[in-house]
C-alpha cells in the first residue's frame, strides 16, 4: 500500500510539472478555438480561424448551405487555410481562410480541418448578411468584459440565445479574457462555450487587456483590416450589417494624452462620410460617459477623447455608442456638444409586457456601458461634472447582456440582468430610436436605383432600334 501511494504521488508531481492533460493523441490532433466574423467592410466574406495542436498537411474549410438533418459535406465550397501564427508565443498552430461567394441571409455550415488527413472538427455555422432594404431586420448580442469567467460568460450566452435565438452575431466591446497571452484562457472562453460562439458570427473591439498583446485579438478572429495598420496592440475596423453600419475603434492606439492617433481619426471620419446607411453604431472599450470608477477618477483622461470624438459623432448621426470597461450598467440621455439635448420627440410603444418610449429622430448621441458579462463587477457613482447625464444607471453585482434589435425605421434595446443565484433573467432597461425618414431614404434609394436602371434600359432599346433602322436605310438608298 505504501508502494502504491509512493508511486502515485509520484505520478502525480510528474503530471503537474509536465503540465498532464487527459486528453489523447487523437484529440491532441483536431481543430479547437474555431470562429467565424466578417472579413471585409461590406460582409460578403468570412474569416475562419481555429487552431490545431499538429501541424496540418492541407488546412481547409468546407462549406455548404445548411439543410435539415444534414450530416455528411456532399459537394462543399472548398477554402484552403493559411498558417499564420502572427505574433504568438503559443506552440499551437494557427490557420485563417476567407470564405467568400456566399448567398446574402442564407444559413451555411461548416467544418475545419485537414483533408489530407480527413481530421475535421465538428459541425461549425453562421448565417450571412441580408441586403438593404425595406425589410431588413436582424438582432445582435451585446456582451462586454467577459475577462477571467469562461463559464459564467456561457451561462449568460445560453440564456440570450435561449430566448432570442434569431441572434446573428456577438459585438464584444473588450478585454474578452483577462490575460491575451494565454492561450489556455482563449479556449476556455471560445472553444469551452463553442456550443455557442462556433455558431454566430463574433466581433470584438480591443480592451485595454489586449494592450499588450493585441496581436492575439488578431489572431483570433480574421480581419481584413482598412488603414495599413498594426495590430501589436489592437485594431480599429467597420461592416455593415443590413441598415446599419458598425464602427469598431482602438482605444490602444493613443498617445501620452490620450488622444486616438490621427491616421484613426481620419479613417473614422472618412469612414462615416463614405456610408449609406440608415444607423450607425461605434463600439469602443474606454467609455466616454459612464457611471462606474474610471469615469470617476480618470475623467479627465477621457476628456480628449471625448473632444476628439463627440463632433464627429453629432456630424455623421451616430445613434449608439457602445462601451465596456466600468463594469457597471449606464445609459446616457442624448448628448449633443457635451450637453444634454433636452428637446427630444419621443414615441410610446408597445413590447410584451407593457410599454417603452423610443425617441424620434435622435439629435445627439446616446452612450451606453453594458455591465459586465463575467464575475467582476464595479461600484457605481455619477460623477459630479455630468449629473443629470444618466437616464438609467446601476452597478448590481450580477452579468448582464444586452440584445438589440434592428429594422428599417428602429433600433430597439433591451438589457438584461442575469441572477446567477436564482437562475432567473430580469428585463433591466428597454428604449429605442425611430427613424421617421428610414422609408423615405430607402424608397429614394430604391427609385434612384430604379431610375438608372430604367434610364439604362431606354438607351438600350433605342440603341437596338436604331440598329434594325440604319440596315433598312441603307437598302432604300441601295434601292
Amino acid at each position: 500500500m505504501r508502494r502504491f501511494l509512493s508511486v502515485l504521488t509520484a505520478v502525480l508531481i510528474a503530471a503537474n510539472i509536465l503540465g498532464f492533460c487527459p486528453a489523447n493523441a487523437e484529440d491532441l490532433s483536431h481543430p479547437y478555438t474555431i470562429t467565424a466574423t466578417m472579413y471585409n467592410q461590406d460582409a460578403t466574406e468570412y474569416g475562419i480561424t481555429f487552431r490545431s495542436m499538429e501541424k496540418y498537411e492541407k488546412p481547409q474549410v468546407q462549406v455548404l448551405k445548411k439543410t435539415v438533418g444534414q450530416d455528411v459535406f456532399k459537394d462543399p465550397l472548398v477554402f484552403d487555410a493559411v498558417l499564420d501564427n502572427h505574433g504568438s508565443r503559443e506552440k499551437d498552430n494557427i490557420y485563417k481562410a476567407v470564405v467568400s461567394g456566399l448567398e446574402y441571409d442564407t444559413e451555411y455550415v461548416y467544418r475545419v480541418g485537414d483533408s489530407k488527413r480527413n481530421i475535421w472538427s465538428e459541425t461549425c455555422s453562421f448565417r450571412t448578411a441580408p441586403r438593404q432594404d425595406i425589410n431588413a431586420m436582424f438582432t445582435f448580442l451585446y456582451i462586454t468584459d467577459s475577462q477571467n469567467a469562461p463559464e459564467r460568460f456561457g451561462w449568460v450566452l445560453a440564456k440570450a440565445f435561449s430566448m432570442y435565438p434569431e441572434i446573428r452575431f456577438i459585438l464584444h466591446t473588450g478585454d474578452m479574457v483577462e490575460n491575451g497571452l494565454v492561450e489556455d484562457e482563449w479556449k476556455a472562453m471560445l472553444h469551452d462555450n463553442r456550443k455557442y460562439t462556433a455558431y454566430t458570427l463574433i466581433n470584438s473591439v480591443s480592451g485595454n487587456y489586449h494592450e499588450d498583446n493585441g496581436a492575439e485579438l488578431y489572431n483570433h478572429f480574421h480581419k481584413k483590416l482598412p488603414a495599413n495598420q498594426s495590430v501589436e496592440k489592437g485594431y480599429f475596423y467597420s461592416f455593415d450589417y443590413g441598415n446599419a453600419h458598425f464602427v469598431m475603434l482602438d482605444i490602444t492606439d493613443v498617445d501620452e494624452n490620450f488622444n486616438l492617433s490621427e491616421k484613426q481619426i481620419r479613417w473614422l471620419e472618412k469612414d462615416l462620410e463614405d456610408t449609406n446607411k440608415i444607423w450607425k453604431i461605434v463600439g469602443l472599450h474606454w467609455p466616454l460617459y459612464s457611471t462606474g470608477p474610471h469615469s470617476n477618477y480618470a475623467i479627465d483622461r477621457f476628456e480628449n477623447l471625448r473632444k476628439q470624438l463627440e463632433p464627429i459623432f453629432a456630424k455623421y448621426n451616430v445613434e449608439l455608442v457602445l462601451q465596456g470597461h466600468d463594469h457597471v450598467y449606464s445609459r446616457t440621455k442624448s448628448i449633443l456638444d457635451g450637453q444634454v439635448y433636452i428637446n427630444k420627440i419621443y414615441v410610446e410603444r408597445k413590447y410584451e409586457n407593457g410599454k417603452y418610449l423610443s425617441v424620434v429622430n435622435q439629435k445627439g448621441t446616446t452612450y451606453l456601458t453594458g455591465g459586465s458579462s463575467g464575475t467582476k463587477f464595479y461600484y457605481c457613482q455619477v460623477p459630479e461634472r455630468f449629473d443629470g447625464y444618466f437616464e438609467v444607471f446601476n452597478g448590481l453585482p450580477n452579468s448582464m447582456f444586452t440584445v438589440i434589435s434592428v429594422s428599417e425605421k428602429e433600433l430597439l434595446v433591451r438589457a438584461y440582468i442575469y441572477d446567477h443565484e436564482n437562475d432567473k433573467v430580469i428585463l433591466h432597461d428597454i428604449f429605442g430610436f425611430t427613424n421617421s425618414y428610414a422609408n423615405l431614404q430607402t424608397m429614394a434609394k430604391v427609385r434612384e436605383e430604379e431610375r438608372t436602371q430604367g434610364t439604362c434600359v431606354g438607351i438600350v432599346m433605342v440603341v437596338s432600334l436604331a440598329a434594325m433602322l440604319i440596315p433598312l436605310k441603307k437598302k432604300k438608298l441601295k434601292e
